[in-house]
């Protein structure tokens, strides 16, 4: 892996709304390259290290708590049209949750 490839400033020029995609993905593929960069970034002092250490952590922290925040909805859209339409009695209220849940969240995606 290169340190071009490590370089955050193409996050810049990602389409709108695509940093909910790239703030789950990136930690995923580059997460410790980047904590390594980050990190060395700082400078030599051990507590400044930590204090890196530290804020990385509450980041990725904030970050599953934001994603957790946007697919809970989608997925309580899903199960309650689920369980109306099994209420009333319709064939494949399976298929109809599954696809409410579905176009609840194509919003969140926005313009990729």
């Amino acid at each position: 892996m290169t340190t071009r490839s490590l370089n955050p400033r193409w996050l810049l020029r990602l389409p709108r709304n695509a940093d909910r995609v790239v703030a789950r993905l990136f930690p995923a593929r580059f997460g410790h390259a980047f904590r390594r960069k980050l990190v060395q970034l700082v400078g030599p002092s051990l507590s400044r290290k930590k204090d890196a250490v530290r804020i990385l952590e509450e980041i990725d922290v904030q970050i599953q708590r934001y994603l957790l925040a946007g697919w809970c909805p989608t997925a309580l859209v899903g199960v309650c049209t689920w369980l109306a339409f099994e209420a009333l009695g319709m064939h494949q209220a399976a298929v109809w949750g599954v696809a409410a849940g579905v176009l609840h969240f194509i919003p969140y995606l926005g313009p990729v």
